[in-house]
This record gives C-alpha cells, sequence and structure tokens, in this order.
C-alpha cells in the first residue's frame, strides 16, 4: 500500500449562490513549471501562500469552536 503524500485540488467558488465546485484532484500534483528560471521564486511562495491560509483556516474553526463551547 503507498501511502498520498501530496494532493492537488482544482476548486471553484461560484459567487452567486456560494457554493464550491471541485473540477479535479490529483494525487501528483505537477510543480515542474517552477524550474523554469523566472519562477523559481513563485515555488517557494505557493508554498508559503498555502500553509499561511491552512493555519489562517485553522484559527478560525478554533476560535468558532471556542465560542461555541463557552
Amino acid at each position: 500500500m503507498e501511502l498520498l503524500a501530496k494532493l492537488g485540488l482544482i476548486l471553484a467558488l461560484i459567487q452567486k449562490k456560494g457554493n464550491v465546485w471541485l473540477f479535479e484532484a490529483n494525487s501528483k500534483p505537477g510543480r515542474s513549471i517552477f524550474s523554469h528560471p523566472n519562477l523559481r521564486e513563485f515555488d517557494f511562495l505557493t508554498r508559503k501562500l498555502t500553509l499561511s491560509y491552512s493555519i489562517f483556516l485553522t484559527e478560525k474553526f478554533l476560535n468558532k469552536y471556542k465560542e461555541l463551547s463557552v
């Protein structure tokens, strides 16, 4: 059995109704585009922003849970 180390999701938010749609899921998302000399700095930036957003969502969830448990 192989473990899944990466998961790429392509999501879209439909503004009028607020629905989120999953367009595509990849078990091995491609990052080879970032090997291009003009895009190398964006490799780090995309990783940093992904982690920052994950932290933001986690904090938002924990704050909401904290409010509900008081």
